[in-house]
């Protein structure tokens, strides 16, 4: 059991520097890549404390690797959500997350080290739970949620991955805990972590960023209609006509499916077309664009001066004013109240 247990571990050990070195290779520049080697990094220093008896590391290693598996946790957090989030930033909210993250990690830390602080009664070690408990849950939550608004295809194929990932890996970590032979709960953990090493290592080898942009700019990108198929011309027509004639955005509960039914095509037509011909990443990017268009015009119009920016952002389609607001400083750079004033500025002067 002892021999299997080491192979396992340095197995998975080796794949995740093999990790590290192949993200930082093809493309260390982007945040989600930079997360994925960090992360990489953190759960190889895990799997070396967590070493049998037997195969201990030396104490100074120990503690090396007691630090940088410290934020684990945090870093499955971050590149979790970094990777179906285009607006994800790490900023103050972000690190002030990881800290309550590690917090529990930290104080077992200080504690194995001698450090004088009262050391955590057994019965609060439950407690120690919740924190990848609600990593699990969110992250769950976050690549399911966005699956109906996502238009990039292979990253629709990545959320039902990963979630089938945590899935698995929490399923086999809760009946690891009830083998009472410690031995055999550390070999399921490890046949199940070094699967998913090997899963991951093999997407990296044939990655491509082109295929899956994980970045895209701070504003919405304008239509580009040079990438739209010949075959594609006519319901390309027809979801101008829907969105510009028909005014379909105006409907503050479209969907994807509502709007491929206007067009008269399928919805994984649709959300193609809408993608790899026009350059959008979400269906709500794509239609709050043509909501903002609307509302820019109505702001900027002399005889609607004294219309309160509330009506104007619910007639352009927009459910709630938080939603406009956040939706038109990402598009303009600036706020509606300001817009409209250098607007009407403007408008007078001339």
């Amino acid at each position: 059991m002892l021999l299997i247990q080491a192979i396992l571990s340095i197995g998975f050990v080796v794949l995740m520097g093999l990790i590290v070195f192949l993200s930082l290779r093809d493309d260390g520049k982007r945040l989600q890549v930079r997360l994925l080697a960090c992360f990489a990094a953190s759960v190889g220093g895990l799997m070396l404390v967590s070493l049998p008896t037997a195969l201990a590391l030396p104490a100074p290693l120990y503690l090396l690797c007691r630090c940088i598996a410290l934020p684990n946790i945090g870093l499955a957090w971050w590149f979790g959500r970094s990777l179906f989030d285009d607006r994800f930033r790490i900023d103050g909210r972000e690190w002030l997350g990881m800290a309550l993250l590690s917090v529990f990690q930290v104080l077992y830390l200080l504690q194995d080290l001698g450090a004088p602080i009262p050391r955590i009664p057994d019965r609060f070690s439950v407690i120690g739970f919740v924190p990848p408990v609600f990593v699990i849950l969110h992250l769950v939550w976050v690549a399911l949620g966005g699956l109906r608004d996502d238009l990039v295809l292979p990253r629709r194929r990545h959320r039902i991955q990963m979630v089938a990932v945590i899935v698995l890996a929490s399923v086999v970590s809760l009946l690891a805990e009830e083998v009472s032979d410690p031995d055999i709960a550390s070999t399921m953990r490890g046949v199940v972590f070094l699967a998913a090493a090997c899963l991951a290592v093999s997407w990296l080898l044939r990655f491509n960023p082109e295929k899956l942009r994980f970045e895209e700019p701070e504003a919405p990108p304008a239509p580009a209609r040079s990438a739209v198929d010949p075959r594609d011309l006519p319901a390309l027509q027809r979801l101008t006509e829907a969105m510009e004639v028909g005014r379909a955005y105006l409907d503050p509960v479209l969907d994807l499916e509502s709007l491929a039914a206007r067009v008269g095509i399928p919805p994984h037509q649709l959300r193609a077309l809408i993608n790899r011909g026009l350059g959008y990443r979400n269906f709500s990017t794509f239609v709050g664009r043509a909501r903002v268009e609307a509302a820019k015009a109505a702001l900027a119009d002399p005889g609607k001066a004294r219309v309160q920016i509330l009506s104007i952002a619910m007639d352009a389609g927009f459910a709630s004013l938080a939603t406009f607001n956040r939706a038109f400083k990402l598009q303009e750079g600036t706020t509606p109240t300001e817009f409209r004033k250098q607007a009407l500025g403007n408008a007078a002067q001339n």
